[in-house]
């Protein structure tokens, strides 16, 4: 999946620091996470450098993980495979009682939907959602998808 580059937390942090007075426009200055974790700084505060080489724009920034515990970022991954283990049992059996192409189908729909709500989540508690619903069409996607197609060929090229 890739998740490791979306979680990961950016190497260097700007802070919003105002001007002096109210009208005068304030800067960006480095700061470290401890600053940002303890002083409460509000995501609209603070921001990964962008100048740096490493710096990815990711789910750290966007679901304003870098104070969150470590479990609750891991959690997204488990999440995943929660999914997965709900539907691996009861998806292929599904498929051979009632056909695979439905299955087939309902799976990649419900998944592209998933896709697009991962996309456009605006917090935390939404990807796990979608990410839990992507998780669920693997055994429809993957294990059924490929007996599927397995069906199409010909016992000469088997």
């Amino acid at each position: 999946m890739g998740q490791a580059l979306l979680e990961k937390e950016p190497p260097r942090i700007e802070c919003y620091q105002p001007g002096s007075d109210g009208d005068a426009e304030g800067e960006w200055k480095e700061c470290s996470k401890a600053e940002v974790c303890g002083n409460g700084i509000p995501r609209d505060r603070w921001r990964g450098d962008y100048t740096e080489p490493e710096y990815i724009d990711n789910w750290v920034e966007q679901y304003d993980l870098l104070c969150e515990p470590r479990w609750r970022i891991g959690l997204i991954g488990t999440i995943y495979f929660v999914g997965i283990m709900t539907t691996i049992i009861l998806t292929p059996w599904l498929a051979d009682m009632y056909g695979r192409k439905w299955n087939v189908v309902i799976n990649y729909y419900v998944f592209m939907v998933a896709v697009v709500g991962v996309m456009l989540s605006n917090t935390i508690e939404e990807l796990y959602v979608f990410i839990f619903i992507c998780g669920a069409t693997f055994a429809g996607r993957v294990i059924v998808s490929m007996n599927f197609l397995l069906e199409f060929i010909t016992a000469k090229n088997k």
